[in-house]
């Protein structure tokens, strides 16, 4: 900063700044609750919303309030901004995996089965495959090993409308976990 920027310039330079991208993750915090939509303020780049079935559990109850933090990922740009705050099933989750192939952003997957060549990872309830020979650096003694962890994972390929998921671990921001 320089003594002819002062704090309006700097903050109005920040106001300005690029606008939210399909596939980017952002931070925001819960505004408004309606019957539909779960508003959310994401700082300088305004306002989106997420479809309120995203974040009710399986009782149907929603599992957020007014002033929560929540973190998403933006589903579409434009008038509105629509976030998704986590991939769903069904076409709403293909249309998400869709975006992280085509952003790069990783995606959280649950190796479920050893199969023929590979393994079988579930990633927002659809199925999808990782080859052995991505998953470690060198040949698993035992790739049941595997199996039940939590990976992050990019999407290496996506076709079929989602049908056709293939999946390389993000070793990058790779972190496993035991559910």
């Amino acid at each position: 900063m320089t003594d002819s920027e002062d704090f309006a310039t700097l903050f109005a330079r920040h106001e300005a700044g690029p606008g939210l991208q399909r596939g980017q993750i952002v931070k925001g915090r819960i505004i408004q609750i309606t019957g539909e939509h779960v508003f959310v303020d994401v700082g300088g780049k305004g306002e989106a919303w997420i479809d309120r079935a995203e974040l009710v559990d399986d009782e149907g109850r929603l599992r957020v309030a007014v002033g929560d933090a929540v973190e998403a990922t933006v589903v579409s740009t434009g008038e509105e901004v629509r976030l998704s705050h986590k991939l769903r099933q069904g076409s709403q989750a293909r249309e998400a995996l869709g975006a992280a192939a085509e952003s790069g952003i990783p995606v959280e997957g649950k190796v479920a089965a050893v199969i023929k060549g590979g393994y079988e990872v579930t990633v927002a309830g659809q199925r999808a495959f990782c080859p052995m020979s991505q998953m470690d650096l060198r040949r698993t003694e035992a790739p049941e090993d595997h199996v039940g962890r939590v990976l992050e994972f990019r999407i290496t390929r996506y076709g079929e409308n989602g049908r056709n998921v293939v999946l390389s671990p993000a070793a990058c921001c790779s972190r496993s976990r035991r559910p």
